[in-house]
């Protein structure tokens, strides 16, 4: 029986090396891997179409920190409306902590207002081939949504450029995550801008949803500033949590488009009056 099993053994391995193999024995499938000039065109045409969608208004949290603490000094509710027509207007809701933490935000949200107005400043620092260089990095899931991961290194040292990784949405070429550090700081003070920001759906806008920034700033050492969006409302639809209504200011055409947001776009260490 055992030399009849290893005879066997032995005519099935003289077949098989007999045999000539084809590329379908030998080969695995390999992934395709995308086009990476089709994916920039999706994102930037994804990100066009924004600037249509219908007007939202948005509660965000923000919490300023100093050095390693855990506890922010500083706490911030603040609600940001946006009209395509119009673009950006805000109210500061609450604050609690240091003053600080007010006037930094309110810095923060002028100049998110002010680039919802002026398309070309916007332009300066989006996502676009004029801005940046593309590698792609892989296919990758990201809270449960597959996304290409590409890495961006800017074309010029601009403050509202980062050098980093974004991740694109494989389904609707939006962008999910930005992560990395600004190319230039703003000022002298800091001696590095390292920015986290996710994007999301929420009552059927796509918007901004996190943002973490953290700065080495001369003699005063680590600080950071977290934004979240708390909750979100679209006009004839019920909230998450109720929010009080803000009437706009502005009146010049908003366009949408992928770049690091203004939130992050600031000095912590500098001077306000």
């Amino acid at each position: 029986m055992l030399r009849e099993t290893l005879t066997s053994a032995g005519l099935f391995l003289i077949i098989l090396l007999s045999t000539p193999l084809t590329a379908q024995n030998v080969q695995k499938a390999v992934p395709v891997e995308p086009q990476l000039a089709s994916i920039v065109q999706g994102m930037q045409r994804a990100e066009a179409n924004l600037a249509t969608q219908a007007p939202y208004q948005v509660l965000r949290e923000y919490r300023l920190f100093s050095g390693n603490n855990a506890t922010p000094n500083s706490h911030v509710l603040a609600t940001v409306n946006f009209r395509p027509a119009a673009g950006k207007d805000y109210r500061i809701e609450d604050q609690s902590g240091s003053r600080r933490g007010e006037q930094v935000v309110r810095r923060i949200l002028d100049h998110e207002v002010e680039e919802s107005t002026r398309p070309a400043a916007a332009q300066a620092g989006a996502l676009t081939e004029a801005n940046y260089d593309f590698d792609y990095i892989s296919q990758t899931v990201l809270d449960g949504h597959p996304c290409y991961l590409l890495r961006v290194k800017p074309k010029r040292r601009d403050k509202n450029l980062i050098v980093g990784k974004v991740w694109v949405d494989q389904t609707s070429f939006l962008v999910r995550h930005i992560e990395g550090e600004m190319v230039k700081t703003p000022s002298w003070w800091l001696k590095q801008v390292l920015l986290k920001v996710t994007f999301d759906e929420m009552q059927g806008a796509w918007l901004q949803t996190d943002v973490e920034a953290s700065a080495d700033a001369r003699l005063v050492g680590r600080q950071s500033l977290n934004s979240h969006a708390v909750a979100c409302q679209r006009p004839n639809m019920v909230a998450a949590t109720t929010m009080p209504t803000v009437a706009p200011h502005n009146s010049q055409k908003k366009q949408q488009i992928n770049r690091v947001p203004a939130e992050v776009l600031f000095d912590l260490t500098r001077k306000l009056p």
